[in-house]
């Protein structure tokens, strides 16, 4: 089995915590993020309770559970 966990910059958020980076390319992509983790046999994705409808309208499409 797979599984993979992603702890990316909570939506809206990069600019604040990130800008100062030398690597810093802007607000991460949660659309293509879920996508990345789909074809793990299980995953998790840390986020903000505010970001939290965002996030699982992106996977209204998957059997997904919130802890």
């Amino acid at each position: 089995m797979r599984f993979a966990y992603a702890d990316p910059p909570y939506p809206g958020l990069s600019r604040r915590y990130y800008a100062e980076h030398s690597d810093y390319a802007g607000e991460v992509d949660h659309r293509e993020l879920v996508s990345r983790l789909e074809p793990f046999d299980g995953w998790a994705l840390s986020t903000s309770v505010e970001a939290l409808p965002m996030v699982l309208g992106l996977c209204a499409h998957l059997d997904v559970r919130v802890a």
